[in-house]
């Protein structure tokens, strides 16, 4: 896999604002489909056990069973 160069901070910020105000745009259904989308990319890749960690901290009610009810 290429790398992509890393982008300067400033550029970074932009990306973001662009893309948050795109994401404004999106019906909630569809951000929340995208957000699964964007979970699963995240959980396959190297930051899996940080999301992991993150989501649990910002959402402490998630059960590691949470699935069985």
């Amino acid at each position: 896999m290429t790398e992509r160069p890393t982008p300067s901070p400033e550029k970074i910020l932009e990306l973001k604002d662009e893309l948050k105000e795109r994401w404004d745009q999106l019906p909630v259904e569809h951000q929340a489909t995208m957000s699964l989308t964007l979970l699963r990319e995240l959980m396959d890749g190297e930051y899996n056990s940080w999301m992991v960690v993150a989501l649990k901290v910002m959402f402490p009610d998630l059960r590691d069973d949470y699935h069985s009810g």
